[in-house]
């Protein structure tokens, strides 16, 4: 119970601060955090994020002022978000003019990507206006895309750890080569929509471009072995992540994407109904495995979210992931395959890759290993077994068996091995027949 003197403190706590969208939850000891939260309308139609956190100290007058226009501003955000989905933004000849009308023209190929791609082109078209939306097309030269290239790569300084002080002078990181390359991508797609819509000067930028090479993020090469995926489940299940330990088991032996065997949760559009699928704070959960997916005859019949392309894997034949369903009884294979032991629903975004962090890192799994990387692990122990890559790429939903030879396939120095061997043992056996 507390105290008359802790009633009496809480007593003379100002009153919440009000502002458009602005919410906000009481902490034990009677202070307050804030939020403000998108107009369900507009977070229904896509719009992000959803619900921000909104620092201040509402025990000032500058504090709750603060507070206040924190959430005004995140407001007038959305309310013209609202306006530019309705009303296509007028090209005015500069980059972010033709930024704009990329993200807002109904019939921009913006439109037909999925909704979490469509978040990350955000990121990217909101770093072209800043960096350099206020340039007119018909002055942007080579040497401007060069220098910005190299504005993107150049290295950030790196943040001091907990306790320590500001290194002096700065200690710089490793370039930036996937922000950068993914800056250039992104003005490559906006000024090919500009080309397609004959927006002025499109057409010779996108020639410019075509022919400027610019530095591409390394392949990643780490990936989970046998060995290490099966200390990950064991793991997961002495810390009681039952479900860490079924997504992990299907993402190897099934060489799943982690998106496929999770799901993700979608924002609902408005004009949706819900026809009875799972619901949380205006999102719909999608995209992932299902108990329905797997046929009496233990085969999972899935078709991806990426490509949808079909996927048919007998599950009789995945012992790490048959052992995982084993330990389900039969009253419980309903719903998604995968659900949060702590909420009971499937895991909210970046949730299950913390969790499975923390179960890897108390599995010895190195911190360069990945949960996203399981499906390379999977792809490489099958073709160090000696599969043909076309039946891993059927496996893996892959149309061209190159790509995930290229992509996938992460041993390298075992390849070469074979290599070594095979022209070994020929020139052995060419000097036994005296050749």
């Amino acid at each position: 119970m507390p105290s008359e003197q802790d009633r009496n403190d809480q007593d003379r706590r100002p009153p919440p601060v009000s502002a458009p969208g602005l919410t906000s939850r009481a902490n034990a000891d009677g202070s307050r955090r804030y939020y403000w939260r998108a107009p369900k309308r507009d977070v229904a139609a896509g719009y992000l994020p959803a619900l921000c956190p909104v620092a201040g100290d509402d025990a000032t007058d500058v504090g709750r002022a603060a507070i206040a226009h924190e959430a005004q501003r995140l407001q007038t955000d959305a309310l013209r978000w609202r306006d530019a989905q309705q009303n296509p933004a007028p090209f005015d000849g500069t980059l972010a003019g033709l930024v704009r009308r990329y993200q807002t023209d109904e019939e921009s190929p913006y439109r037909a990507v999925k909704w979490n791609t469509r978040r990350l082109y955000d990121h990217d078209c909101g770093r072209l206006v800043k960096g350099m939306g206020a340039r007119r097309l018909e002055s942007v030269k080579r040497a401007d895309i060069h220098r910005w290239h190299a504005a993107a790569l150049a290295p950030k300084p790196l943040p001091p750890k907990p306790g320590e002080e500001p290194d002096i002078p700065p200690v710089f990181g490793p370039p930036r080569v996937r922000s950068a390359h993914g800056l250039m991508k992104m003005l490559r797609v906006v000024v090919a929509y500009g080309v397609s819509i004959d927006a002025p000067h499109c057409e010779r930028l996108d020639l410019v471009l075509s022919k400027m090479r610019f530095q591409t993020p390394r392949v990643r090469k780490d990936r989970p072995t046998y060995d290490q995926a099966v200390a990950i489940i064991a793991k997961a299940h002495e810390l009681g992540a039952h479900s860490i330990a079924f997504a992990q088991a299907l993402q190897f032996d099934g060489m799943f994407r982690q998106s496929n065997v999770v799901g993700l949760w979608r924002p609902l559009d408005r004009s949706e109904e819900p026809n009875g699928r799972l619901l949380q704070n205006g999102r719909v959960w999608e995209d992932g495995l299902c108990w329905r997916h797997i046929g009496e005859d233990g085969v999972i019949r899935f078709e991806t979210t990426k490509r949808g392309r079909g996927v048919e894997i007998d599950l009789g034949l995945c012992p790490l992931a048959q052992a995982e369903i084993d330990r389900v009884p039969a009253e419980r294979r309903m719903g998604p395959l995968i659900v949060d032991e702590r909420t009971g629903r499937p895991y909210v975004e970046h949730a299950f890759g913390k969790l499975w962090r923390k179960v890897a890192d108390a599995a010895g799994v190195p911190r360069a290993v990945w949960n996203r990387d399981s499906r390379s692990g999977g792809i490489t122990e099958g073709r160090l077994a000696g599969a043909d890559f076309a039946d891993l790429a059927k496996q893996a939903a892959h149309s061209d068996p190159n790509f995930t030879a290229r992509v996938y396939d992460r041993d390298q120095l075992e390849a070469a091995r074979k290599v070594a061997r095979l022209r070994a043992a020929m020139r052995e056996a060419n000097a036994k027949n005296g050749s």
